[in-house]
């Protein structure tokens, strides 16, 4: 199962923007049913043939009813709630460790305290100012920011309607100095790199 969540993951990680809740080539899909999940991984995450490999490895595991590569070239693949629940769980365990990290690590030397609500669409990073705007530590911000998206998409929230809003507060001031909003601050970083 682990396996599957880095795959569901990276595929994520890969997009460069997020689309509608429709089984199309351009957006990832989760449609509840009474007694399964279908998720659709559009094509534009695989590479000529990764799409039949993936389908492949995955039609064997535990709770996964069934996987399909579409005529479109994007994956279906349709699991029982209690694997969906199950994948859910996973995810919210492996952003709570980030989140614990963050807090803990020597890595991130500005930060102080992160809040967050509980379908992780919002953060509240507390950093010491001057350390965080003269650091890497801003990184941490891309990854709560896929964290959230990811988290969402996969409970069924459709794409074009995840958003997770991180905001950057000064310990020293207790004032909010910077705030992302994703998916759009993936947008600007495209923008920016083209």
């Amino acid at each position: 199962m682990k396996r599957l969540f880095l795959v569901l993951f990276v595929m994520l990680l890969v997009m460069t923007g997020c689309a509608g809740n429709k089984a199309d080539s351009d957006s990832i899909g989760v449609e509840e049913k009474i007694f399964s999940v279908d998720i659709n991984i559009p094509a534009s995450m695989y590479e000529d043939g990764e799409a039949l490999e993936n389908v492949n490895e995955i039609k064997g595991q535990e709770g996964v009813l069934d996987a399909v590569v579409n005529a479109d070239g994007s994956v279906t693949m349709k699991v029982t709630k209690a694997q969906h629940a199950k994948m859910m769980e996973e995810m919210q365990s492996g952003i709570l460790e980030y989140i614990e990290e963050i807090k803990t690590s020597t890595d991130f030397k500005s930060v102080v305290d992160l809040d967050y609500n509980k379908d992780f669409s919002k953060f509240t990073l507390e950093v010491r100012q001057n350390d965080f705007e003269n650091s890497f530590d801003g990184f941490v911000v891309l990854g709560l920011g896929m964290y959230g998206m990811l988290y969402q998409i996969y409970d069924g929230t459709p794409s074009d309607n995840a958003e997770v809003v991180i905001e950057v507060k000064s310990t020293e001031t207790g004032k909010v100095f910077d705030s992302y909003i994703y998916p759009d601050a993936l947008e600007d970083m495209a923008d920016f790199t083209n």
